[in-house]
């Protein structure tokens, strides 16, 4: 997850990870600099830790890279939207499956894997902002959330 605040960007170290393990983008060496200065092992306990980039180059390339899911994007998606969007990974998942066994070339498989693991991680991604956008998630977020109130679902359903 992703959170721009304060002219800043707060990136999840897991979401590091992902970018950096997974790759297909050039990564400035900068990104590199600062997690690794931050985090040079990810555990269980410091996964949902978050590194802030406050160098505008390196704000740019985390907009840019569009698996790592913007909080703001996605923290107030109803239930239905969420569904629509579980459901369509999935049937890309599937499709990816489908080309997976179909292919015999070494370096497709992989890129179908890679595939695979981008769509359940921005799935993931999703869920956590919705629960922390309602006050529901299990580690502390680098800036102040403004939690869903019953007045604001009653505006938005009604507005």
């Amino acid at each position: 997850m992703k959170i721009f605040a304060n002219d800043k960007v707060y990136v999840q170290l897991k979401d590091l990870s992902l970018l950096f393990n997974v790759g297909g983008y050039s990564i400035p060496q900068s990104i590199y600099k600062i997690a690794l200065s931050k985090s040079l092992n990810i555990t269980e306990e410091t996964k949902n830790s978050f590194i802030e980039f406050d160098d505008p180059k390196d704000i740019e390339f985390i907009r840019s890279v569009d698996y790592i899911i913007d909080f703001d994007e996605y923290k107030d998606m109803t239930n239905k939207e969420y569904q629509n969007f579980v459901l369509s990974a999935s049937r890309r998942i599937e499709n990816n499956n489908e080309k997976y066994d179909a292919t015999n070339k070494y370096f497709d498989r992989l890129g179908l894997r890679k595939n695979n693991k981008i769509e359940c991680h921005k799935v993931i991604g999703v869920r956590e902002s919705r629960l922390a956008y309602r006050g529901k998630n299990e580690y502390d977020m680098p800036v102040p959330v403004k939690k869903k109130s019953l007045f604001n679902i009653f505006q938005r359903r009604n507005g």
